[in-house]
């Protein structure tokens, strides 16, 4: 993550070169990987931008993250995937699990390992508003078979100043569904479903029932020392449709 989070900061170009000017949005899908990377404008005096993933779980050193992401502001990381473990200890299992990522769980289900566990790219576009959007089919990261689906929407509007990530899920029977929300800092509650964290302010929004939260720290080790605090958002009642979403906003600028 070290290299994507110094790509969005202000001032990318110096990382690349003079001559490197980088774009508001990088898009590739070489291979499947369905990468984006959205900045902001360059007039941002406190950009917020974002890197989110598709590709597969069957990667070298990989982590079973189909659908993560990562948000800056300013020049730093303040929620999304936590990046890189210490290797060949007792948590290193747990820390590449899609549990430690801000992924979905699907009947407290987390994702295939390995080429099965994959993402497809459905659309990704740039608007003419200042917004860029990307939308991924995630089902065959959980295994799910026709009509069964669960698809990731993600949206990045640099006028109105915030970044909107919606997981949608139709399913054959009544199923329990949870998403998650991972950073360094820990999450402080607002009011019914709206939280802090890292000077973002998140609220969650959901169809198919009364959302739910909990809030931990946990067991792994990272290789910057810091301590990965999770935050799930799951739907009160198992459902066969339905949603979980949530909007972050930038809050204040340390």
């Amino acid at each position: 993550r070290k290299g994507v989070a110094g790509y969005l900061k202000k001032g990318a170009g110096k990382v690349f070169g003079q001559a490197a000017k980088p774009p508001l949005t990088f898009f590739a899908n070489d291979l499947d990987t369905g990468i984006l990377v959205s900045r902001d404008f360059p007039e941002a005096e406190t950009p917020l931008a974002l890197a989110i993933k598709g590709g597969d779980n069957g990667e070298g050193h990989g982590h079973d993250d189909c659908g993560s992401f990562c948000i800056l502001l300013g020049e730093r990381f303040r929620i999304g995937d936590p990046g890189v473990p210490v290797y060949f200890t007792d948590t290193q299992a747990a820390a590449k699990s899609s549990y430690a990522h801000p992924v979905p769980l699907v009947d407290g289900r987390m994702q295939a390992t390995g080429k099965k566990g994959f993402a497809k790219v459905i659309e990704c576009n740039e608007g003419n508003d200042g917004t860029t959007s990307i939308a991924y089919d995630l089902s065959s990261a959980y295994e799910l078979k026709e009509p069964e689906k669960l698809t990731r929407s993600c949206t990045h509007d640099r006028k109105e100043r915030f970044i909107r990530i919606t997981d949608t899920f139709e399913f054959s029977k009544p199923t329990a569904f949870e998403s998650a929300l991972t950073s360094f800092a820990v999450p402080e509650k607002v009011s019914e479903n709206v939280w802090r964290m890292d000077g973002l302010r998140v609220e969650f929004h959901g169809q198919g029932g009364k959302l739910v939260f909990r809030h931990e720290e946990l067991d792994i080790r990272m290789r910057n020392e810091k301590k990965v605090q999770r935050l799930s958002c799951s739907l009160a009642e198992k459902a066969t449709r339905g949603s979980i979403g949530v909007t972050i906003i930038p809050e204040e600028v340390e």
